[in-house]
C-alpha cells in the first residue's frame, strides 16, 4: 500500500510541472480568430457601399426631376433676315410665340380671336347681300365654302319636307286653326324648288360661312362680336360662337382652303 501510494503522488507530481501541450484543434483555432475579425470587419463595408448608391440614386433622380427649360421662339424683326442668316425655320417664323386656347375665345400672343358660324335664314340672296359685313368698321376675316350636292338626294329630302310641311297645313284646317304664314311660304319655296330641280334648271349647294374677329383684350372681342351677330341678324343671318371648336374656327378662316367645321 505504500509502494502504491509513493508511485501515485509521483505521477501526480509529473502531471502539475509538465507544460501544457497545444493540441492541433486548438491551434487552429487559435490561427482561425485573425480571420473572424476581419471577416467581421469587412462585414461593415456594405453599409458604406449602400450609401454612396443611395446618394447615386438621390442625385439621378434629382437630375429626372430637373426638366430642361422650354425653348422660347426667338425675336424675328425681317422674317427674310431670320430664314436666310439666323437659319431659322420657315414654320417657327410663321409661328405665334404664344397660344392659348379657350373654349370661346385663342389668345395668339397679344391678340385674341373668336370665330363665328353662321346660319341663313333668308329665302332669297341678291347681289351685294353681305355688304355689310364685308365693309364692316372692324377687321375681321371671312370665308366661304360652296358643296355641291347631287340632286337625288335633295329631291328626296324636299320630297319628305313637302309631305311634313302638307300634314301639317291640313292637320290646322281640321283643327279650325289659322295655318302659319311661315310654313305656308316654306312649302311654296320647296314646291318651286323641287320643280326647277327636276327640270334641271337649278342647282343645289351647301354653303358654309365663317367669321373670326380678333381683337387686343377680351372686352373689345365680346363688343365687336355682339356688333357683328346684329349686323348678320339684320340679313337674316344667325351668327353663333364655335364655342370648343375655337382651334378648327381659326383654321377654317385661314388662307388653307380647309373647312375644318363642316
Amino acid at each position: 500500500m505504500k509502494l502504491f501510494k509513493k508511485k501515485l503522488s509521483k505521477q501526480l507530481r509529473k502531471t502539475e510541472t509538465s507544460p501544457a501541450v497545444q493540441t492541433p484543434s486548438s491551434q487552429t483555432s487559435l490561427s482561425q480568430t485573425p480571420v473572424v475579425q476581419k471577416k467581421v470587419e469587412e462585414v461593415g463595408k456594405p453599409n458604406t457601399v449602400k450609401g454612396n448608391i443611395y446618394s447615386n440614386s438621390q442625385s439621378s433622380l434629382s437630375n429626372k426631376e430637373q426638366k430642361p427649360a422650354p425653348s422660347e421662339k426667338p425675336k424675328v424683326d425681317n422674317p427674310l433676315l431670320a430664314i436666310e442668316k439666323q437659319n431659322i425655320p420657315l414654320v417657327d417664323v410663321l409661328s405665334p410665340g404664344k397660344i392659348e386656347v379657350d373654349t370661346n375665345h385663342i389668345q395668339l400672343n397679344d391678340t385674341y380671336v373668336r370665330t363665328l358660324f353662321t346660319k341663313i335664314k333668308g329665302r332669297f340672296a341678291s347681289p351685294g347681300w353681305l355688304e355689310p359685313i364685308v365693309n364692316f368698321s372692324n377687321s375681321i376675316d371671312i370665308s366661304f365654302y360652296i358643296y355641291p350636292v347631287e340632286g337625288k338626294s335633295i329631291l328626296d329630302d324636299l320630297r319628305r319636307k313637302i309631305a311634313e310641311m302638307e300634314a301639317e297645313i291640313a292637320t290646322d284646317l281640321e283643327r279650325g286653326k289659322i295655318v302659319d304664314p311661315s310654313t305656308q311660304a316654306k312649302l311654296e319655296d320647296a314646291r318651286s324648288l323641287q320643280e326647277q330641280l327636276v327640270k334641271g334648271t337649278e342647282r343645289f349647294f351647301d354653303f358654309s360661312f365663317y367669321i373670326t374677329i380678333p381683337s387686343a383684350n377680351i372686352p373689345t372681342l365680346n363688343h365687336i362680336s355682339q356688333q357683328v351677330k346684329s349686323t348678320l341678324a339684320s340679313l337674316s343671318i344667325e351668327g353663333k360662337n364655335a364655342t370648343l371648336d375655337m382651334k378648327k374656327g381659326i383654321l377654317s378662316t385661314a388662307p388653307m382652303g380647309r373647312d375644318n367645321l363642316m
